[in-house]
C-alpha cells in the first residue's frame, strides 16, 4: 500500500489540492480493515469523516458509513443481522441464525 502511495504521489496531492483528500483516507481505512488492522482502520475512517459529512452527497455519505460499518463487523465478529421484522424477545443462536 505505502509503495502504490509514493508510486502515484502526483494523484494523491492533486486531490489533496482540490479538496478531496477524504478519499484516499476512506481507501485506506477499506484497506486496512480487509486485512484485519482495525485499529488503523477505524482510524482512517474517523479522520475522513468530517470531510466526508461536509463535503460530499447523502449518497457518497452512505457508501462511506457502509464501509465504516463493516469494519466494526469485522472487528466484532458478527455473523447476522436482525432481520427488521424481529421483536425483542428474537436473539441469535451458537449459528448466527435468529430465532
Amino acid at each position: 500500500m505505502i509503495t502504490t502511495r509514493r508510486s502515484h504521489r502526483d494523484v494523491v496531492d492533486v486531490l489533496k489540492k482540490l479538496g478531496f483528500g477524504f478519499y484516499i483516507h476512506q481507501i485506506y481505512g477499506m484497506t486496512f480493515g480487509e486485512r484485519g488492522k482495525f485499529d488503523g482502520a477505524i482510524y482512517y475512517f474517523r479522520f475522513a469523516e468530517p470531510d466526508v459529512l461536509t463535503k460530499t452527497v447523502p449518497e457518497t455519505q452512505y457508501d462511506f458509513y457502509s464501509a465504516y460499518g463493516d469494519v466494526y463487523v469485522r472487528r466484532k465478529g458478527c455473523r447476522a443481522r436482525q432481520p427488521a421484522d424481529a421483536g425483542p424477545g428474537y436473539r441469535p443462536d451458537e449459528a448466527g441464525t435468529w430465532v
